[in-house]
């Protein structure tokens, strides 16, 4: 077991130092678009700077948003009125590069995601994304990052009101929709996410003036795939993939969770303490005399 564990942790270091040292702009992890156009990572570069525009999220959103997104899929796993229920829904960790990404994404000011931004790691080809923003929010509204959640969640509707698709259409061959954002969030295979929260004001020539502008983007990995199974459908945790198991003292026990996933709301895996090595300290012999 100690072996083990000794090994886990160095591929956790490698793995970590490799991060570290990600070419961005590498042709590698540039993508082609459907017309041959190729797209830089939206990582490539310098951290953006831009007047009046800044991050806003805080160590509190990140709970929150990553609590909401696995209580959506546990609630999910245990079965929900019209959806078949899943049988192999991961529990999301949280993932820095992600948050990182989804900053950028959110960092442009604007309304609506960028359908070309290229989203990749050397892990993951295929990342998700919900994208959300509110204008002029009152102090008496809701705060955005729930507005906004509430909104990707409610899509789930679309689904069920559909007349073209079935659910279960849906659930065995993806297909893009007004209920996106519900599927990203339901999607099985999924295991990590990241969000960027983001603060600014755009000028407005038609006011001549402000207008405030918050933006909500949550990145997903790996992410959802077209003509692709949403999820298995079973009891809950019957379809666990390897490795995986639900957790019967966890706040989310529907859901398939490796080893080091957490059982409460915290948001990264569970650290692997390197064991202690004991140190032997050489004593001369009885018999040995010293001169």
């Amino acid at each position: 077991m100690v072996i083990w564990e000794r090994l886990i942790l160095l591929c956790i270091l490698v793995k970590s130092n490799f991060a570290q040292n990600i070419d961005w702009c590498s042709k590698e992890l540039e993508c082609i678009d459907k017309f041959g156009r190729v797209h830089k990572n939206v990582l490539c570069g310098a951290d953006p700077v831009k007047v009046n525009t800044s991050s806003i999220l805080t160590e509190d959103d990140r709970k929150y948003l990553l609590k909401r997104h696995n209580n959506y899929r546990n609630i999910h796993a245990g079965g929900v009125y019209k959806w078949a229920p899943p049988s192999n829904l991961r529990q999301f960790t949280w993932d820095d590069t992600l948050e990182k990404m989804a900053t950028r994404s959110v960092f442009r000011c604007s309304g609506d995601r960028d359908e070309f931004e290229c989203r990749k790691t050397p892990e993951d080809p295929v990342i998700g994304q919900n994208y959300g923003a509110v204008v002029n929010p009152r102090d008496d509204d809701p705060p955005p990052v729930a507005e906004l959640t509430k909104d990707w969640l409610d899509t789930q509707k679309a689904a069920e009101d559909a007349e073209d698709i079935t659910i279960f259409e849906l659930l065995l061959s993806y297909q893009p929709g007004p209920w996106s954002f519900a599927i990203r969030m339901m999607w099985a295979t999924s295991v990590k996410m990241g969000c960027g929260y983001v603060a600014c004001s755009r000028y407005n020539a038609r006011i001549k003036g402000f207008i405030k502008h918050v933006g909500l983007a949550c990145n997903y990995a790996p992410g959802e795939e077209e003509r692709r199974p949403v999820y298995e459908r079973g009891p809950s945790c019957s379809g666990c993939p390897n490795g995986t198991q639900c957790n019967s003292k966890s706040i989310y026990p529907n859901l398939c969770a490796a080893p080091r996933d957490p059982a409460d709301d915290s948001l990264r895996p569970v650290p692997i303490i390197p064991p202690t090595v004991p140190t032997t300290t050489t004593q001369p012999s009885p018999n040995l005399v010293l001169h």
